[in-house]
């Protein structure tokens, strides 16, 4: 099993790409691609790559998220995972159980653990 936290960092909720009609761009929001970064590289910090698959992935949020949709936020969280190498994607087929919850409207806090499903 793995754990993390990730303390005082606001995650930036899952966007839906943007598109440039002028350039043909297809792009997401600087503030999301910034905070993704940032997870990442705290992720890189403090998990190792899973290797065993399927896993079960379970998330904590705390903080005032009351604009957010928890499917956005565990989706910004699981784009992170993948860019930090953490996980390979996010199919089902890597994980296949997930747990979101919101405890409460205190300071900004991600708790994650990442385990293999069959234990």
């Amino acid at each position: 099993m793995q754990n993390a936290i990730i303390s005082d960092l606001k995650i930036i909720p899952k966007t839906r790409p943007r598109f440039n009609p002028h350039s043909g761009i297809v792009y997401n929001p600087q503030k999301y691609v910034e905070n993704q970064r940032d997870l990442a590289n705290l992720f890189k910090l403090q998990l190792n790559s899973c290797l065993d698959y399927p896993i079960t992935l379970n998330l904590k949020f705390s903080g005032n998220y009351s604009r957010c949709d928890l499917d956005n936020l565990s989706g910004a969280v699981m784009d992170a995972l993948v860019k930090a190498g953490i996980l390979a994607n996010d199919t089902t087929k890597q994980i296949d159980r997930l747990i979101v919850q919101h405890l409460d409207e205190s300071s900004f806090e991600l708790s994650i653990s990442i385990y293999p499903t069959n234990i």
